[in-house]
């Protein structure tokens, strides 16, 4: 058997505050949320749809990662 039965595989595990991955990518989402918008606005007035969706794919890999 792996790990005793009643007892965890890693006992110290994350510390009681720290923030996950995926929280810390939607708090740097939520900080450019704003900057985001504007720009999906300005291409969507060109009718630029690949644009518009390279450029969010862009945002979200480049500042959530």
């Amino acid at each position: 058997m792996r790990f005793s039965v009643g007892k965890s595989g890693n006992p110290l595990g994350r510390p009681v505050g720290a923030l996950g991955t995926l929280t810390k990518r939607r708090a740097v989402l939520v900080k450019h949320l704003p900057e985001i918008v504007i720009a999906m606005k300005q291409l969507s007035n060109f009718g630029d749809a690949e644009t518009l969706k390279q450029r969010l794919k862009m945002a979200i890999e480049d500042k959530i990662l």
